[in-house]
């Protein structure tokens, strides 16, 4: 089991940077994830915050952490696969 001694999960600086990355993100696919709710290809209950933390975790999983170069049948997989079939 991993134990936290703090680190970057407590470190205010850290939490700044994550907080304004997911602002930033979530500001950016705001239109498009409302006009996907409205046009029925999301569900009423998916937020923007939500859909950024369920498409680009994976991504930024196997960009920075495996090292896997992205392509577009990745991204499509993710994106279109996992985030938008699940939530339609």
């Amino acid at each position: 089991m991993l134990r936290s001694s703090g680190g970057s999960r407590d470190d205010e600086g850290m939490r700044r940077l994550r907080d304004s990355l997911l602002n930033q993100i979530a500001d950016a696919l705001r239109p498009a994830v409302a006009a996907a709710v409205e046009r029925g290809q999301l569900r009423s209950d998916v937020t923007p915050e939500t859909y950024v933390m369920a498409t680009a975790g994976p991504l930024f999983f196997e960009r920075f952490l495996a090292g896997i170069r992205l392509g577009r049948d990745t991204v499509d997989a993710v994106v279109v696969d996992a985030a938008m079939r699940g939530w339609s």
